[in-house]
């Protein structure tokens, strides 16, 4: 929510959900990963959320690890007038299924602000994600997504997204 945290939990096993700088700190060679699909230019949105990286989520199935339900994911404005900056990690490892459902709304239809959200996927050899993303922003909330995708041999990447203004 805003610019923190509320929770990250995982509730499958092999599934491991985490909060984006919590990755940072426990996988030594995340760092070097982080930002590689999405190169950033000193006037990109990718720039902007780097420089102003507050957090996003991070989600990774263990190889041969199967996601028997949907991991779900929700970015959240609540404040009105924020920059909500996020760099979101998704890695499927070689021979893993990964299902995501993530919804990105406001508290009310008369917030303003900006949502600035930075994913990278990363679908290993005979790996899989489907990925489904939902919006639902306020009207006055200016959106600027950004995704990389690296797909190795075998590996498949499907997605669905459905976007409204209330």
């Amino acid at each position: 929510m805003d610019k923190s945290v509320i929770h990250a939990a995982p509730t499958q096993e092999g599934i491991e959900v985490t909060s984006t700088r919590q990755a940072l700190e426990t996988y030594p060679g995340s760092r070097s990963t982080c930002g590689r699909l999405c190169r950033s230019t000193p006037t990109s949105t990718t720039a902007s959320a780097e420089l102003n990286f507050q957090d996003g989520y991070f989600i990774r199935a263990l190889p041969g690890a199967r996601s028997v339900f949907p991991v779900q994911a929700c970015l959240y404005l609540k404040a009105a007038s924020i920059s909500q900056n996020v760099h979101n990690i998704i890695i499927a490892e070689e021979g893993s299924e990964l299902h995501i459902i993530t919804g990105c709304a406001t508290d009310s239809p008369e917030l303003s602000g900006l949502h600035i959200g930075v994913s990278e996927f990363y679908v290993k050899k005979n790996a899989k994600i489907t990925f489904s993303m939902i919006h639902n922003w306020a009207e006055n909330i200016e959106v600027r997504p950004r995704s990389g995708i690296r797909i190795e041999e075998g590996g498949v990447f499907l997605t669905t997204t459905s976007a409204c203004t209330r």
